[in-house]
């Protein structure tokens, strides 16, 4: 998980479109949406919140957030202990079928090498060739695989630095919007 469960009480899920959507379509939404994709979300802590579209239900929300004692994702103390992305269980998640794919790859290269082992030793030529090429086509799907991993880790890096910058802001603004009267 990329929060992980201590997390979810600093967590609020949005739904948006009550200002454009029918009440009782918007409930139908909400309803699933609590039920079906966030229960264990919301069981852990997280809130939800309906943003109808106006600063003030936006406002709502973020004071709801900035009031919370801030908290370490998993995934942050996961990489500040020296862990690679792909070593952190979010990562793990992400990666889950990438990586399978990537096995699956490798032990087809693997068993079309021994195909070609056999075709060199019955002299079949062609075979070997047709082989070959396979080989050469799973090798290049396998590359292209890796590195759309790295790009999509690289990516899922840079998100992760500009939320954490940005509730770095919305903290300090919230910090330096407190006024003292004496």
């Amino acid at each position: 998980m990329l929060c992980g469960k201590d997390a979810m009480k600093n967590v609020v899920l949005c739904t948006t479109m009550w200002n454009v959507e029918k009440a009782a379509k918007a409930e139908s939404r909400e309803k699933q949406l609590l039920s079906k994709f966030w229960h264990k979300m919301t069981e852990e802590g997280a809130k939800s919140a309906r943003h109808d579209g106006t600063i003030e239900s936006s406002l709502e929300i973020i004071d709801q957030l900035l009031g919370l004692p801030p908290i370490s994702l998993d995934i942050q103390k996961s990489l500040a202990e020296g862990k690679s992305l792909s070593e952190t269980a979010a990562g793990q998640e992400i990666n889950r079928e990438l990586i399978a794919l990537q096995a699956k790859h490798k032990q087809e290269i693997e068993d079309l090498m021994n195909q070609m082992k056999e075709a060199l030793k019955e002299q079949d030529i062609k075979a070997h060739s047709v082989l070959m090429a396979e080989r050469m086509r799973l090798e290049g799907e396998l590359s292209k695989k890796q590195r759309e991993q790295e790009r999509l880790s690289s990516l899922f890096l840079e998100n992760l630095e500009r939320v954490e910058n940005g509730m770095k802001a919305l903290q300090k603004k919230w910090e330096d919007s407190w006024c003292v009267i004496a």
